[in-house]
């Protein structure tokens, strides 16, 4: 990949508000959640070359190789739509001002063209940046890194 030229992406998804999830429903109705959220991202991320994988807690990590930012942006708006559409219930007397009565995802979207000295860690950090920008900009949303397409 490193000498192909060809871009790299990297999707972060993070369930909102899963910890008042699991203290509302346990940890079966987390692990149920998880399930759920996980066959969700896998009906809209197909293609036999990324990987979808849980990646700690309630984040699961998408690797798009050979996808540029705008279609890994499309790729991310789809599996938040397809998550949102799933109308997974969720309703908490913990938290009286949850936005939702649905279980909701945010993501965060990185895309570089990797080099000989590439490092994951930068990568991963730029999606894990915006991330968290979706969550600051109130959730169930998706943030493109500011720094894209970037050679390290």
């Amino acid at each position: 990949m490193a000498e192909s030229g060809e871009p790299l992406s990297l999707i972060l998804c993070d369930i909102d508000y899963f910890k008042i999830y699991n203290d509302t429903y346990g940890y079966q109705g987390g692990d149920d959640c998880l399930r759920k959220v996980a066959e969700a991202i896998c009906q809209v991320v197909k293609s036999p070359s990324d990987l979808v994988a849980r990646y700690g807690g309630e984040e699961f990590v998408i690797i798009l190789p050979r996808t540029d930012a705008t279609e890994a942006m499309n790729i991310a708006e789809k599996v938040r739509l397809n998550v949102q559409q799933m109308a997974l219930p969720f309703k908490s007397q913990k938290f009286i001002g949850l936005p939702n009565s649905i279980v909701t995802i945010s993501l965060g979207v990185a895309c570089t063209i990797p080099s000989a000295n590439s490092s994951a860690e930068i990568l991963f950090s730029e999606a894990d940046k915006a991330l968290y920008q979706s969550k600051r900009e109130g959730r169930n949303c998706t943030t493109l890194s500011s720094v894209f397409n970037f050679r390290f």
